[in-house]
């Protein structure tokens, strides 16, 4: 029986959260130094 590899985990440069690589961090919304998804701040009530 094969083993399927796990996908490797990084560190997310800017906020510093778990994330794929070569993604786009879904905590931030940054990948390579430029944002490209904008995240607004949630508070809570």
């Amino acid at each position: 029986m094969r083993s399927v590899p796990k996908p490797s985990v990084t560190q997310c440069p800017k906020c510093q959260e778990p994330k794929l690589p070569h993604r786009v961090c879904e905590a931030c919304g940054f990948y390579r130094d430029r944002q490209v998804i904008a995240k607004t701040q949630e508070t809570e009530a």
